[in-house]
């Protein structure tokens, strides 16, 4: 038993230090006496301070890194008793609180002793106590005798006394050090709200009756109460009730405790059967599927500019100069209240827009010179597209319908343009086809079709796996040098309906194809070669890909998994490396030239491109509902897109970052960024943002010597209009 004992404590203790550092330590000799009963040995890990503390059946403490003894000169006096709680330990100064049997609270400073009766004021074993070492004060509360009692450490002086108007559990306490604030919980039921520098106590009215205890996620601002059957959730500090979780569909019996995850959002709860788990990204952090990409496919940027844009504002392609509309167009009159959410603005030419709209074909023309959008050719479609393509090599548009399963076509190129039948195509989900190289590609249930589109020539590739397809996406190569001022663009870029002259090495386009499949617990990818039929295949069991990126740049693709990791392989699914995301399943995976970003909807971790090693501490506050982030390549500047907001923030090299600017909207996606350095060596940063409705541009100054402000802004609340071609 005692060698089992040491045994598993050198384990622990090795698995929470670096590989390269590992110190094995003899801790039974190290011990102050050795004992055949290690039932009764009770220790903490104090990992920030790299400590191991011994409460009993004696008290010593060890900085686990050497197997030192630590403040040995000291604590020869409290070997022999037994501890009722275990202590808190400051090192840098010296100063620890012990909890005897005693009654008492024995305070050690510089060697100095400061013993501390709280009998006449507590009840024994029905007190909570917290300290705050920092503050010299602690902190008595008594349920039963409904009392909240604060002290100075060294003197022993009453600093504040507060009695609530009912009884409480111990466990409906919940210190909040960094922010000096006692939460207490009563029966009436009250949560009271003490700030223990002020002395302040606020009162909040609730209807969660019988609390059985509260934990807090600090970074997020979030209290989490439990009842036998409930977890009731609170926003700090202005208690506004968010949502609450029942257990009475999962376990029969009440919960005993809950515990907080904060590297994935767990809030796992412990009842005397089961254990439950709930995702709280899922369930709380994030409330709807953003339209990022409805977004993103619903504007062109012509150049640093002019943009175009279509609008759910007035329903109308609007042509911009910078954030100020100069030009619009309404294409349908009858039916121009309708979100067209399967339409897509795609640029043909320097000056020619395509856009399909229900069953009609626009061609739009953009003149910069009199800033004017001209309709030059409106076709009407046979029925409703299921999906349509455009094919830059051979400047056609190719149409997809899934009723009658025919493939027609319009020729740009002729000088009547028209839409004919071009070839018919097997059953197979058209919605889902995609555009590389000379194939359309289908996806079937275990087959994917190709069609040769010079050809016409129909091939099958069997990928002999039962499962129903998850994802399917190009892998497409892209030359970074052309992306120098749209770098942060590129992961959002949904080019399934583009065939656009991609980059071209030895000579060869890629044709691959990447298919992700389900199947019970395990899932396959697949990467299909489209020019020969060949595919390559790798299997992970029990795992689920919840979300799959191509980076067309390093030529890899990121997997994120349902396992709070996204796993990085080549084109060969060779694996490459893993990178932790701070959600158990959510994460967004964007990256730029410099990074790659794991975006949670609560939390960021930024990788280095090269190395794939965290290059800054977690983004674990502060943020709500982030789905982007984006670097200014200056000074570590980022911004920080949130469904709500977005922020221009300077990280540094600790857990801190500072809000440069914030701007509150919904929706908002980059369109134009640039760092423009002025004669006087002055840098600024030009944005022009887009939303659901407006277009604004805003110029931040960078230079330390300047607040951040704007210097202009255009803003556009686009109206609905009443004249239509």
């Amino acid at each position: 038993m005692q060698s089992r004992f040491w045994d598993n404590l050198i384990q622990s203790v090795l698995e929470m230090q670096d590989n390269n550092s590992q110190v094995q330590i003899d801790w039974s000799s190290q011990f102050c006496r050795s004992y055949s009963d290690m039932s009764q040995i009770l220790f903490d890990l104090d990992c920030d301070a790299k400590l191991i503390i011994f409460s009993k059946p004696c008290f010593e403490v060890f900085d686990y890194t050497t197997g030192k003894l630590l403040l040995d000169k000291i604590l020869f006096r409290f070997y022999d008793e037994g501890l009722c709680c275990n202590p808190i330990l400051k090192v840098q100064n010296q100063l620890l609180a012990i909890y005897t049997q005693e009654d008492q609270i024995q305070i050690v400073k510089n060697q100095q002793y400061y013993p501390i009766n709280y009998q006449d004021a507590c009840q024994y074993e029905l007190t909570q106590a917290y300290y705050d070492l920092d503050k010299n004060i602690y902190i008595l509360i008594t349920g039963q005798q409904k009392q909240i009692l604060i002290k100075n450490i060294f003197t022993n002086n009453i600093l504040f006394l507060y009695k609530t108007t009912s009884q409480f559990d111990n466990n409906s306490v919940y210190y909040f050090k960094e922010n000096q604030n006692l939460i207490v919980i009563d029966n009436t039921p009250t949560i009271y709200l003490c700030n223990c520098l002020t002395n302040e106590v606020t009162l909040f009215k609730i209807q969660v009756y019988q609390t059985k205890g509260i934990i807090m996620d600090e970074k997020k601002n979030i209290i989490f109460l439990y009842s036998d059957k409930f977890i009731h959730i609170y926003k700090f500090p202005s208690m506004t009730f968010i949502e609450s979780f029942s257990l009475k569909l999962q376990e029969e019996t009440p919960i005993q405790n809950i515990y907080l995850n904060t590297q994935f959002n767990l809030l796992n709860v412990l009842t005397e059967k089961a254990l439950i788990s709930f995702d709280l990204t899922e369930v709380l952090y994030s409330s709807e599927v953003n339209l990022a990409q409805y977004q993103n496919i619903q504007n062109i940027v012509l150049n640093d500019s002019y943009q175009v844009y279509y609008s759910l504002s007035n329903y109308c392609i609007n042509l911009f100069k910078q954030a100020v509309q100069v030009d619009y167009l309404v294409l349908l009159q009858d039916q121009y209240n309708i979100h067209p959410y399967f339409t897509e603005l795609i640029q043909i030419s320097t000056k020619q827009i395509m856009y399909i709209l229900f069953d009609n074909f626009f061609l739009i023309e953009v003149d910069l010179l009199k800033e004017k959008l001209q309709l030059i050719q409106k076709i009407q479609l046979s029925q409703n597209p299921d999906n349509y393509f455009y094919d830059k090599p051979r400047q056609q548009i190719l149409i997809l319908y899934q009723q009658n399963l025919q493939l027609s076509q319009i020729n740009l190129q002729a000088q009547q343009i028209n839409e004919v039948n071009f070839a018919n195509l097997p059953q197979s989900d058209f919605s889902q086809a995609l555009i590389i190289g000379d194939f359309i590609v289908l996806p079937s249930v275990n087959i994917v079709y190709t069609f040769n589109i010079s050809t016409k020539i129909i091939n099958d590739v069997n990928l002999q796996n039962t499962s129903a397809f998850q994802f399917m996406f190009k892998l497409q190569s892209k030359d970074i040098k052309n992306y120098q001022s749209s770098w942060w663009k590129i992961p959002f870029e949904y080019e399934d309906r583009y065939n656009t002259s991609d980059y071209i090495e030895s000579n060869q386009s890629t044709s691959l194809v990447c298919i992700v499949s389900l199947d019970s617990q395990n899932t396959i990818i697949q990467i299909l070669n489209v020019n020969t039929n060949l595919f390559q295949q790798l299997l992970l069991q029990e795992t689920t890909i919840t979300n799959i990126v191509n980076d067309p740049f390093r030529k890899i693709i990121y997997t994120v998994l349902n396992k709070g990791i996204t796993n990085i392989y080549d084109w060969n699914l060779n694996f490459i490396s893993s990178l932790f995301n701070p959600c158990l399943k959510q994460a967004i995976i964007t990256f730029d030239s410099n990074f790659i970003y794991s975006v949670c909807p609560t939390d960021i971790i930024i990788y280095n491109g090269l190395s794939f090693q965290q290059q800054f501490p977690v983004i674990n506050y502060g943020i709500e509902e982030a789905t982007n982030m984006i670097s200014i390549n200056f000074n570590n500047y980022f911004i920080i897109i949130q469904k709500e907001q977005i922020y221009l923030i300077q990280l540094q090299y600790n857990s801190n970052y500072k809000i440069l600017f914030q701007k509150q909207g919904r929706y908002y996606q980059v369109q134009v960024l640039q760092l423009i350095k002025s004669q006087d060596e002055e840098y600024s940063l030009l944005i022009i943002l887009s939303s659901q409705s407006d277009i604004e541009k805003i110029v931040i100054p960078l230079s330390p010597n300047n607040k951040y402000h704007y210097l202009n802004k255009y803003l556009n609340k686009l109206r609905l209009v009443n004249n239509y071609l």
